[in-house]
């Protein structure tokens, strides 16, 4: 045997009840739960992997369109998905409530936006 894994449950119950205080200071009760089933696992993975998928997809189309110059297409790309990705995650951090972008511009901006951003994100 190379290692055991150890599971902190103190450190465990500590986070989720420092979560459960934030949602309380948002205003909300938590309500959804706080578990994975196997098809939540299953779509975490698909999620994972299909944007490798695509890019090996369009790689060669890529390549046949644009040439070498294709190569620092995907960085410049992949530069603004990280700023994106940062955008995301400071929101998220702030705004630790179920709804995602919905929730996030409706309190940022107003409930009319918020609207048209959860259509969008249909």
């Amino acid at each position: 045997m190379i290692g055991r894994l150890s599971i902190d449950r103190e450190g465990i119950l500590d986070r989720v009840s420092s979560d459960a205080s934030r949602l309380q200071e948002l205003g909300y009760r938590q309500q959804l739960r706080r578990g994975l089933g196997v098809f939540s696992t299953f779509s975490i993975g698909v999620a994972t992997v299909a944007p490798v998928v695509g890019l090996y997809a369009i790689f060669g189309l890529g390549m046949n369109l644009s040439g070498p110059v294709w190569v620092w297409l995907l960085v410049l790309s992949l530069v603004g998905q990280v700023l994106v990705a940062v955008v995301y995650a400071e929101l998220a951090s702030e705004f630790p409530i179920a709804g995602g972008p919905y929730q996030w511009v409706r309190r940022l901006i107003g409930p009319d936006a918020g609207i048209f951003t959860g259509l969008i994100y249909l």
